[in-house]
C-alpha cells in the first residue's frame, strides 16, 4: 500500500483535501484497488485523529498520527526519524524470517514514501521571531518543511501504483506579487518587526516556490515530480485566525460572497486532485492522473516545477524562479547544519 506524508493536513483546506481523497474510497481494497496509507504530521494528535476518524474508511489502515510542531526543527527531527521507522520498520529487530518477510511482501507493503504534501501555512497578525531571527511564516512555510524534505526525502521510492513519487506544496497566487526589485531584500523584509504581516506572508510563499524548484532540480535524477498548488483565496480556511475579530467576520462574511473567492471545498479538491491516482493492477500501462499526466511528462525534462490553480490549470509562477535561476533556489534552500545552526 502506498504512503502518504502530509503536513497541514489536521483542519482546513488540508483537512478537505483527504475528505475528498478518501470519498473515492472504494468499499473494499485490495492489491488490484489500492488506497493510500497514511502519516499525518500535527500538533495536537489527538484532536487529528478524531476528525480523521470521520473521514478515513474503516476498511483503510489506520492513519499514523504523529506529533509535529513545525516552529521547532527539533521536533521535525523527532518526527522525521519516527516516520523512518513505520515506513522501513528500522527499530525492529531484524531476522532472516522477518528480512525474509518484507522481500516477499505484496506492493501493498512495500516500504518507502510515494507522496509527500507539504500543505501547513501560517499567517500571524504580529511579527514574532524564531530561530536565526526569522519571522514564524518564514520558519513554518518555509525553512521547517525543507527541513523535513532534507530528512525524508530518501524515503521517496517508486511502486507499481505510483511509479513517479511526488512532492506536493500548497502555494499561493501571492507569491508572485512580490515585487522584483523587492527579491533581494527578503532576508531583511522576513526579520524585520516593522514588516507588515500580508509582506510576511507572501514573501514566504515566493521563498517556499523557491524551494519548491530547488527540490525539483535536487530530485530529478530520481524521477520525483514537484507539484506546487494554488488553490484560490479561500477566507475561510483558518490561515486567518489570529487576525482581529473584526477580520475574521470580514473574511468569513463579507468577503466570502465575492466572485473571485474560493470554498473550502473548492481549495480542498484543488490539493486532492495533485494527489497521484492509483495504479491498478487491471491497467495495461502505468495510466497517471489526467489531467496533469501530460504536464508532468513536459517538466520531467527540466527543472520547472508544474504550478497548477484552483481551476486545474498550469499557471506560470513569478519570473524570478527561472530568470534567477538555480542562484535564487539555493539562496532559499539552506542545510540542515545551517538551520540548526540559527539561535
Amino acid at each position: 500500500m502506498p504512503t502518504l506524508l502530509c503536513t497541514g493536513c489536521s483542519s482546513g483546506l488540508g483537512l478537505q483535501a483527504l475528505r475528498h481523497l478518501y470519498s473515492h474510497v472504494p468499499s473494499t481494497t485490495s492489491p488490484a484497488s489500492p488506497s493510500w496509507r497514511l502519516i499525518i504530521g500535527a500538533r495536537d494528535v489527538a484532536a487529528t485523529q478524531a476528525r480523521l476518524a470521520t473521514i478515513v474508511p474503516s476498511q483503510i489502515p489506520k492513519p499514523h498520527v504523529l506529533h509535529l510542531d513545525l516552529e521547532s526543527f527539533e521536533s521535525v527531527r523527532t518526527f522525521s526519524d519516527q516516520v523512518k521507522l513505520l515506513v522501513e520498520g528500522s527499530g525492529a529487530e531484524s531476522t532472516p524470517e522477518s528480512s525474509r518477510a518484507r522481500t516477499d511482501a505484496p506492493d501493498r507493503h512495500q516500504g518507502g514514501i510515494q507522496c509527500i504534501l507539504l500543505n501547513a501555512g501560517v499567517y500571524t497578525a504580529k511579527f514574532e521571531a524564531l530561530s536565526g531571527g526569522w519571522c514564524k511564516e518564514a520558519i513554518v512555510n518555509t525553512f521547517a518543511q525543507h527541513m523535513l524534505l532534507h530528512l525524508v526525502s530518501p524515503l521517496l521510492k517508486p511502486t507499481s501504483s505510483v511509479p513517479h513519487p511526488r512532492i506536493i506544496v500548497t502555494s499561493s497566487g501571492l507569491h508572485t506579487k512580490v515585487p522584483a526589485s523587492s527579491v533581494a531584500s527578503l532576508p531583511t523584509i522576513l526579520k524585520s518587526p516593522s514588516t507588515l504581516s500580508m509582506e510576511r506572508y507572501r514573501s514566504t510563499k515566493f521563498t517556499q516556490m523557491a524551494n519548491a524548484h530547488y527540490w525539483k532540480s535536487t530530485l530529478k535524477t530520481r524521477d520525483v515530480d514537484v507539484v506546487a498548488i494554488s488553490p484560490g483565496f479561500v477566507p475561510t480556511s483558518g490561515l486567518n485566525r489570529e487576525s482581529s475579530a473584526w477580520t475574521r467576520f470580514f473574511l468569513r462574511w463579507v468577503l466570502w460572497w465575492f466572485p473571485f473567492v474560493s470554498t473550502d471545498e473548492q481549495g480542498g479538491k484543488c490539493i486532492s486532485s495533485a494527489i497521484p491516482s492509483l495504479v491498478t493492477a487491471e491497467a495495461d500501462q502505468a495510466l497517471e492522473d489526467p489531467p496533469l499526466s501530460k504536464w508532468l511528462q513536459e517538466t520531467r525534462s527540466n527543472d520547472g516545477v508544474l504550478y497548477i490553480d484552483v481551476h486545474g490549470k498550469p499557471i506560470n509562477p513569478h519570473p524570478a524562479m527561472l530568470e534567477q535561476g538555480r542562484a535564487l533556489w539555493h539562496e532559499w534552500s539552506p542545510s540542515i547544519e545551517t538551520m540548526r545552526a540559527w539561535q
